[in-house]
């Protein structure tokens, strides 16, 4: 009895579904997308609106936003830097202008980065664009810049670009950044870059190969969500003969240094 009662019940329900995808069927078998509007449709009838279409997707809408990643101190040897990215765009194409710079000594340097950055895919982006250097010593550079940027797996933030000067020299860039969240304020953000030449340039202290490597570990409690100071560690070693201009200039070419700074965006 319980069985028959339980096999009438499910075909009760299922009755008002099947009228209702015959009514929403149209005669080629497909669903009416204006089956239930009465006729009316976003282009036609009374409450259609005139001229541009009214309706706005999320990723059509412009947007725009200044991240500071990094600015920091060094006590040990008072020496300051700072990371910014400022961007401008929809979701498929931005303009982004990236800066790092630092002082020390009362010298000002700065590599900055201006580019179009186009959506790849749903986690990758193209850019194209320049670079200008301001150096505290040798010359000014520019350069012509394109790579590739996006969200690799385990969640690190990752970038490679390609870097060309009027004197041939091409430069490149690999970088990757993972933040560990311990809790939704208290994490720990951890950075390794990879940075090198093409070819030997004495004038500007830059030898062919890899000429860097740097890698830091900064802890950083967010007071708000736009807003966290943080203390790390920030390690640099350079290698080849790009160390040897170093020693020549008497500069070091093997140093950690403990740093605190500010982590903000609007």
């Amino acid at each position: 009895m319980n069985k028959i009662l339980l096999t009438s019940l499910c075909l009760l329900t299922t009755l008002p579904l099947t009228s209702v995808r015959a009514n929403t069927e149209d005669a080629s078998g497909g669903r009416d997308p204006h089956a239930h509007s009465n006729g009316f449709t976003l282009t036609s009838g009374p409450y259609s609106m005139p001229a541009p279409r009214q309706l706005v997707l999320a990723d059509e809408h412009h947007f725009g936003s200044v991240i500071v990643d990094r600015l920091e101190y060094q006590p040990d040897n008072e020496f300051s830097e700072y990371e910014l990215n400022a961007w401008y765009g929809t979701t498929w194409n931005r303009l982004l202008l990236s800066s790092e710079g630092e002082v020390e000594d009362g010298e000002f340097s700065s590599e900055t980065d201006l580019l179009w950055q186009h959506a790849l895919t749903a986690f990758w982006d193209t850019r194209l664009g320049i670079r200008l250097d301001q150096a505290s010593e040798g010359e000014n550079q520019q350069w012509l810049a394109a790579g590739i940027s996006g969200l690799a797996p385990w969640w690190i933030e990752s970038s490679a670009m390609l870097y060309l000067n009027d004197n041939g020299q091409l430069a490149f860039t690999l970088s990757g950044e993972h933040e560990l969240l311990f809790t939704q304020r208290l994490l720990l953000n951890s950075q390794l870059e990879l940075s090198g030449y093409g070819k030997d340039d004495q004038q500007q202290a830059q030898a062919a190969g890899l000429a860097q490597v740097r890698a830091g570990i900064r802890l950083r409690y967010d007071l708000s969500r736009h807003f966290g100071p943080y203390a790390g560690i920030d390690w640099k070693y350079s290698l080849g003969e790009n160390a040897d201009y170093l020693r020549q200039a008497g500069e070091p070419t093997d140093n950690a240094e403990f740093v605190v700074g500010l982590h903000f965006w609007f």
